[in-house]
């Protein structure tokens, strides 16, 4: 029999509303709690349609067959009565001897959305029909129905569903451009639901990758492997630990002057078996603006930021000031950075570089130092001849020209032959080896990220590139810094070469 013609839209996902046009005829405040829970379990059916003991069974388990069976028709009588009160002429559901359904004609969010899903993964490389199929998902399956049993296999369903489209788009390089931020927002949501989805974390690996956000990415991995060993007891895959290796871009590690090569480590394979390397400095591509706007700290916001971090991190700003780090980063140098009256300058990058405090503790000091140099001659507030110099600038050079003579000297030379056009990134990084009081030789890349275009700060992320450096790091969180010092492994500290 034909059936008549409706414009009635049925949505099920993010709450109920039954629509006629672009207007609410029926949704969840309706006072017929029955009648509601009728028409949405019959939406949530692949075929729309369920046998009339199917019905009785999920919604009035309780009664007797003939109790229930009255009720069923009482609820579709409601149904239709409001329909025809609020919507003339409209019809939605098809009742006879033995099933009921919604007709054909009405339309129902969750199968489009599983229509546009179907769509997207028979041409897995069209971002579009990606985003049309995520466009159609208006949330979860009945929130409001949360405890209902007919509810689970749905909810599962679309939970399914969304979790491969969001997955399978993130392999796209088209999801790395406008819809970056919505697609990590979105993974994020997934990963709340079950986070010891593997399949989720590298989705959001790359997704960070992709986005020149490093540091995000080495943060997703450290996540997936504690809450890997807390429920499970497993080591992430071996996937995981390829696609780790490949964004943090493992290489040989770089040569250590011959007079440090007797007092470093041998080289040991992290605890997933990938062997330690550091990455050559590089800069990064811009990010995109959309994502840096997300991040616009204030001092105390961004140190709060590094103080959530498991690894040394630090806030400077635009004269190399270091304005606040997390308590892993003092453990490791041995500077209180809390101290709110110390002498100007005193905390800031290039005034420590002639400290032998410091200094000899940075194996690659003319390669981390030479970045740093690059990027303050090239920032515009380095002292070059102005008539006018900024009596702070004059307070870094007075404290670093009272540092060692050695380290001065090479620092004089290098800003002289250092450009003065490096272009300035709101995303770069450079390699940072570092050699403990106790002899420990340690190896990061630092990640420098802005943290705000007003107050010109950055984010400096150490972020560890092996096994032994993160176990270091966690026998320094374990034991005061003071009973590292006094250790006798610190007899074995051997100077390093000088200029």
């Amino acid at each position: 029999m034909e059936q008549p013609e409706t414009d009635l839209t049925i949505r099920v996902l993010g709450g109920f509303e039954v629509c006629s046009g672009n207007r609410v005829v029926l949704d969840a405040m309706w006072r017929r709690r029955k009648a509601q829970s009728l028409v949405k379990l019959l939406a949530l059916q692949p075929g729309r349609r369920m046998h009339r003991e199917q019905v009785l069974e999920a919604l009035w388990p309780d009664l007797s067959p003939e109790a229930a069976a009255n009720n069923l028709s009482q609820n579709v009588h409601h149904v239709r009565a409001e329909l025809t009160r609020k919507a003339p002429g409209q019809q939605l559901l098809d009742a006879n001897r033995t099933s009921v359904a919604i007709l054909d004609g009405v339309a129902i969010d969750i199968e489009d959305f599983r229509q546009f899903a179907d769509a997207a993964h028979e041409r897995p490389h069209d971002i579009d029909r990606y985003c049309r199929a995520l466009g159609a998902y208006r949330g979860d399956v009945l929130p409001e129905d949360l405890y209902e049993p007919w509810t689970d296999r749905a909810r599962r369903e679309v939970w399914r569903i969304r979790r491969d489209l969001l997955v399978d788009m993130s392999a796209l390089p088209e999801a790395l451009g406008d819809e970056s931020v919505r697609v990590i927002a979105s993974l994020r949501q997934v990963l709340a639901i079950d986070p010891l989805d593997e399949r989720v974390h590298r989705a959001l690996m790359r997704m960070y990758a992709g986005t020149r956000d490093r540091a995000a990415a080495m943060r997703q991995y450290r996540e997936l492997v504690d809450v890997l060993e807390r429920e499970v007891q497993v080591a992430p895959s071996r996937e995981t630990e390829e696609l780790f290796s490949q964004i943090m871009g493992r290489s040989a590690a770089p040569p250590i002057a011959a007079k440090d090569a007797d007092t470093r480590e041998p080289e040991r394979p992290a605890a997933n078996g990938v062997h330690a390397a550091v990455a050559a400095p590089s800069l990064s591509e811009r990010m995109p603006l959309d994502l840096i706007a997300r991040v616009a700290h204030c001092v105390d916001s961004a140190v709060e930021e590094c103080e959530r971090h498991e690894w040394p991190a630090f806030v400077v700003n635009e004269y190399a000031e270091v304005c606040g780090a997390n308590s892993v980063f003092e453990r490791l140098v041995g500077i209180d950075l809390r101290r709110a009256d110390g002498a100007p300058g005193e905390r800031n990058l290039l005034s420590v570089a002639s400290d032998p405090s410091f200094a000899e503790h940075l194996l690659n000091w003319d390669e981390a130092l030479g970045t740093l140099i690059s990027y303050f001659k090239a920032s515009g507030v380095a002292p070059n001849g102005s008539e006018r110099p900024d009596p702070y600038l004059l307070a870094v050079v007075e404290r670093f020209l009272g540092g060692a003579p050695e380290y001065v000297n090479r620092l004089i030379r290098m800003w002289q032959d250092a450009p003065a056009n490096w272009e300035r990134k709101e995303h770069w990084s450079y390699p940072i080896v570092w050699r403990t009081s106790g002899g420990r030789v340690l190896r990061f890349e630092a990640i420098v990220t802005s943290a705000s275009f007003v107050e010109q700060l950055t984010i400096n992320d150490w972020i560890p590139l092996d096994g032994a450096t993160w176990h270091e790091l966690r026998r320094l969180a374990a034991h005061d810094c003071g009973a590292n010092e006094a250790s006798p492994e610190a007899e074995s500290v051997v100077q390093p070469e000088t200029a």
